[in-house]
């Protein structure tokens, strides 16, 4: 949940799932979409300095559109008359989010503690309300650490408690009423437990031992039972090495009972149990172990334990095969029951000498009359898979070694269907792709985290809508926030992990001017990745995709078709396409010099300019910078000129190419490069303040974007908190806009305004990657809309 900030007004009001910030006049930043960008860099060759002085938007507003979680990861979930609400921890602080049972998808209420606490939450309930206990240590300071735990009750109050316990609460059985956690601290394990007229701490573990992930809570009576597994490899006075126990606390005389169970656990490797790490469920009176099997680590078993301790193991038939490397705990299991059916996941991760590690996650449904099981399997970043109860349902919760964590509800089928995944905490990535804007607010296109348990590496392409209401004042003062809705379309594309690093591609039409909207993605087929280009419908559908050389070209819409130009060039030909829902065509080629890749390519008038290079007839001749015109279905481009800039430099990004009407213009870093068709040069114009060398704030993010009347430059300048916007026109008027950004953004990674001005406003989308300060917002990705008196 985000909170809507009134930068004149001094309120803060919450709401789901976006942050909108109002104000007027003043001096600030812009931002802006559909071009190519570069870093600070050096001045062309030729032509004065010039600068334009900036004149000020008369109203603004901020919304918070995407939040990047860095790591995050799931351990509850209960079910509530409205929705659910979930628990884990993100950023390793405690965490809890409610979400809607009819919200928009990822529409989640966030709740967090204080930043400089560490600890995690856990949230367990029935009918009667739920309860939501989270550690809370303060590494900063002396303070002691707590639990914090609060009572929700059915009539919608809830009552607060602090118990000075340490450790972590890694499950939970009860209501408000009544309950009892078990919390684990430095792999030890005590219960606390409540009867509603005070607390008592138990003992349970105290030697360093206990899996936190396996541990399960039940009663057999009036008797409060835990089961774990003990992770020890030394067998010890008191315990096996490498067992599942049960501990019961008998409700008479307060002591507790420990039995461990005679159940063989993994294959024995150089005289240790590889056992993984096993998963306990209370299920119906009886606690419900998965488990590896003795003597194959490609097996899994389930053990049923009751009031009597005595284990009925029976191995599960189909599973996937897999491997645990020696003296790791891996893999983890989780297991859930729900009616007559049971679900059952196994997570692995492998290590790589010369790469990072990849893993696996397997989902299986299970009949419990023959323990056959049908499973997927996908290959997936290292990540713990837990199954929960959620009502007459089943829903996975994730985990990952690093990355957002997905909650994907599962349908019980063969093998299991997983649904659309929601990310409460935030998202591994929410990158901005395309904004555009309409008469009552914006649609923004965004690379998100697909569900990396059901769908492996790949990305998908989401769309965030911001709606405003008809009668909506933006002055100081005004409270009003856009109607924001988030979904998912049907664009996805493979990411590979290479080095330890994720490697994706998604590209979109270059100048866009509205839906539907032009996409290149990577698409599994099979082992192979096959480069596509697919319309995308504003619904979400696509409604054609056709298959790709590479994705390494630039292209524009041409109506129900795409003119793409890249890919393939050679030191005389650059490559082009035409794709329509026919299928894609080869045209001639361009005869312009060796180019970037993708190249310089502006449309303007129904022309398309190139920055390329000349073209040479001989080994001692050296090939110049050059600018062409192209006429659509004309092989033979016309040279226009030497604007004295390289297309492609070693080392730094090339420069952008942009034009209005006749006019052409290049960036450079900060300088703007003005040239006519004829190619005489206008004076450059400094775009925005280059950083000092050295700064922390890193490097002066600058974009230049060719739209239908006009070019825009902009600029992040860091030192003055605003973006810089400069319109060029085609008649060589310029007007320069400084723009306000919110609070804690800047410096920015990614810059974009939507094609067109509506009502005089401007908007425009950028992410933050500030972490430093109380109001830093690393990862946000945040729509501001500008009146700019044009």
């Amino acid at each position: 949940m985000a909170a809507l900030l009134c930068g004149a007004c001094g309120r803060s009001i919450r709401h789901d799932p976006s942050s909108t910030s109002t104000g007027a006049g003043g001096t600030g930043t812009t931002s802006g979409t559909g071009g190519t960008g570069g870093t600070s860099g050096a001045t062309g060759n030729g032509g004065s300095s010039i600068s334009v002085s900036p004149e000020s938007a008369t109203e603004f507003v901020h919304t918070v559109v995407g939040r990047v979680a860095e790591s995050s990861c799931l351990s509850s979930l209960v079910a509530t008359p409205s929705g659910v609400v979930v628990a884990g921890t993100r950023h390793d602080q405690p965490f809890s989010a409610s979400g809607e049972r009819d919200a928009p998808e990822g529409s989640w209420w966030q709740e967090s503690l204080l930043p400089e606490t560490r600890g995690r939450s856990l949230v367990f309930g029935d009918d009667s309300g739920y309860v939501l206990a989270s550690s809370a240590a303060y590494p900063s300071t002396t303070a002691p650490a707590e639990l914090d735990i609060e009572l929700h009750h059915p009539d919608g109050s809830t009552t607060f408690f602090e118990w000075p316990a340490p450790g972590d609460p890694v499950a939970g059985i009860g209501s408000p009423s009544g309950f009892t956690v078990a919390l684990s601290d430095a792999n030890q394990l005590a219960l606390l437990r409540s009867d509603g007229d005070g607390f008592s701490l138990i003992p349970v573990e105290a030697e360093p031992c206990v899996a936190p992930s396996s541990v399960a809570l039940g009663h057999f009576g009036d008797d409060v039972v835990v089961a774990y597994f003990c992770t020890r490899f030394v067998r010890t006075d008191t315990a096996e090495a490498q067992h599942l126990i049960v501990a019961r606390l008998n409700a008479v005389s307060g002591e507790v009972e420990k039995t461990t169970l005679d159940v063989g656990l993994g294959e024995t490797v150089n005289g240790q149990v590889e056992s993984g790490t096993p998963a306990a469920t209370w299920v119906d009176g009886e606690f419900l172990f998965a488990h590896g099997t003795s003597g194959s680590s490609a097996q899994m078993a389930l053990t049923r334990v009751g009031d009597d301790l005595i284990p009925h193991t029976q191995v599960v038939t189909g599973t996937p095969v897999t491997s645990v490397n020696a003296g790791d705990y891996d893999p983890i299991y989780s297991v859930v029951q729900v009616g007559d059916r049971i679900a059952l996941a196994r997570s692995a991760c492998n290590g790589h000498e010369d790469d990072g590690p990849t893993g696996s996650v397997s989902v299986c449904n299970v009949s419990p009359s023959t323990l056959e099981a049908s499973c997927y399997d996908v290959e997936a970043p290292c990540s713990g898979a837990k199954l929960v109860a959620n009502g007459a349902g089943v829903t996975l919760l994730g985990c990952p070694r690093g990355g957002a964590a997905a909650l994907v509800p599962l349908e019980l089928t063969a093998p299991p269907t997983p649904g659309a995944a929601q990310f409460p905490a935030g998202y591994t990535d929410f990158t901005p792709l395309s904004v555009i804007a309409s008469g009552d607010g914006s649609s923004a296109l965004f690379a998100v985290s697909a569900a990396e348990l059901t769908t492996g590496y790949d990305r998908r392409v989401a769309r965030v809508d911001l709606t405003w209401p008809a009668l909506c004042s933006y002055g100081p003062g005004a409270a009003c926030s856009p109607t924001q809705s988030f979904a998912l379309t049907d664009v996805v594309t493979a990411t590979h992990i290479r080095g330890g690093y994720y490697s994706s591609s998604l590209g979109v039409e270059a100048q866009p001017a509205g839906f539907p909207i032009g996409l290149t993605s990577v698409r599994r087929d099979g082992i192979q990745s096959v480069p596509t280009l697919s319309r995308l419908e504003r619904s979400g559908s696509v409604r054609w995709t056709e298959p790709l050389i590479n994705t390494s070209m630039v292209f524009f819409n041409e109506g129900e078709s795409y003119r793409l130009m890249g890919g393939e060039f050679t030191t005389t030909t650059l490559a082009e396409y035409v794709a329509s829902a026919g299928g894609v065509t080869e045209e001639p080629g361009l005869a312009v010099g060796s180019a970037a890749s993708p190249p310089g390519v502006a449309q303007c008038d129904g022309r398309y300019f190139v920055h390329g290079t000349t073209i040479t007839t001989s080994v001692t001749e050296l090939a110049t910078p050059a600018i062409y015109t192209v006429t659509p279905g004309d092989s033979a481009p016309r040279f226009l000129f030497n604007p004295g800039v390289a297309a492609a430099t070693s080392g730094r990004p090339p420069p952008a190419l942009g034009c209005a009407g006749a006019r052409i213009f290049l960036l450079e870093g900060v300088v703007l490069h003005r040239y006519l068709e004829n190619g005489e040069r206008e004076p450059d114009i400094t775009v925005g303040t280059p950083l000092t060398p050295g700064t922390s704030n890193g490097t002066l993010v600058t974009r230049l974007e060719t739209h239908r009347d006009y070019a825009l430059v902009l600029s992040g300048n860091m030192l003055a908190n605003e973006l810089g916007a400069l319109f060029l026109y085609p008649d060589g008027t310029t007007r320069a806009f400084a723009l306000p950004v919110a609070e804690g953004v800047l410096p920015i990674s990614s810059l974009m305004s939507a094609p067109d001005l509506v009502n005089g406003w401007l908007t425009v989308l950028y992410q933050s990657v500030n972490r430093e300060g109380p109001h830093a917002q690393w990862g946000n990705s945040v729509s501001s809309a500008y009146r700019l008196p044009l």
